[in-house]
């Protein structure tokens, strides 16, 4: 009597076996989901972190452009203006000379 449920008992606990092996399975599985998932949104904030720093950085630099660009108008103009003026004074005319326009 004892033989007829060995069969039956070694089945449920092979059953029982497989049964736990696909439960930890699934569950690696989703542990290892939510690790990807989460380690892209760290890569995704760190992609925007560094696209707003740069954006910063490049204003700055387009700002520092932009002045550099006014300071060497500004220092042509004062350039041209003094020319103009010496010119005038040496040649005792007038420090511009006014254009005709006909018709």
């Amino acid at each position: 009597m004892a033989d007829d449920n060995r069969p039956l008992k070694y089945a449920r606990y092979a059953i029982g076996e497989i049964v736990l092996v696909v439960i930890g399975i699934l569950i690696a599985l989703q542990i290892n989901t939510w690790n990807e998932g989460r380690k892209e949104k760290n890569k995704a904030k760190a992609y925007a972190d560094k696209l707003i720093n740069d954006i910063v950085q490049d204003t700055l630099n387009i700002n520092e452009l932009i002045n550099t660009g006014h300071e060497k108008t500004a220092n042509i103009n004062a350039y041209f203006i003094s020319r103009v003026v010496t010119f005038g004074a040496k040649k005792n005319c007038p420090p511009t000379i006014p254009i005709r326009h006909t018709v």
